[in-house]
């Protein structure tokens, strides 16, 4: 039996699984903001950070920067607005600079492309597509202690039964694997 038969219907296999991964990934997320909403991130042509007046009804920007990376996907900040951290970009979900964090003015810290946050095991199974490399499902940000934790895909959106996570520290910038 040639090898090509068997090759195609591999292929036609794994179509609804990638397809079903493409449909799942991110799209932008335009606004985040802390977790008691003091502070907003605002992404458009430029990252925006907006502060609650003490005793206001109403938000003053803190801080309006150009981001490092290209249009990233989605924006957060720490409670106490230290550390503002992007995530993606819209060329392409895991293709970049994947996760930038910047200090409260703007002013970036640093960068990590996919390679240097995930371990080789982990990058193997990350799902391809044309639309970008889906590597995480979902990313939350601390404060107390200041870290970013960012979760990949699960078997439910048709990622292999293993599913990672990983921490930044913010203080140290260092990635560790948790799981």
């Amino acid at each position: 039996m040639s090898p090509r038969p068997v090759f195609l219907g591999l292929l036609l296999l794994a179509l609804p699984v990638l397809r079903a991964a493409e449909d799942r990934i991110p799209t932008p997320e335009p606004i985040g903001h802390s977790s008691d909403g003091h502070l907003i991130v605002r992404l458009g042509e430029k990252v925006q950070v907006y502060e609650l007046e003490a005793g206001e009804k109403s938000y003053r920007q803190t801080a309006s920067f150009w981001p490092a990376s290209d249009a990233p996907l989605r924006a957060m900040v720490t409670d106490d607005g230290k550390f503002i951290v992007t995530l993606d970009t819209t060329l392409g979900m895991g293709r970049g600079d994947v996760v930038v964090v910047y200090d409260r003015t703007g002013r970036k810290v640093k960068s990590w492309k996919l390679d240097d946050i995930l371990q080789p095991e982990d990058r193997a199974v990350v799902i391809s597509t044309a639309r970008g490399e889906w590597w995480r499902q979902d990313a939350v940000l601390y404060t107390d202690p200041a870290m970013l934790v960012v979760a990949g895909p699960s078997e439910r959106f048709g990622a292999p039964k293993r599913r990672y996570w990983y921490a930044l520290d913010l203080t140290t910038l260092a990635w560790a694997k948790k799981r």
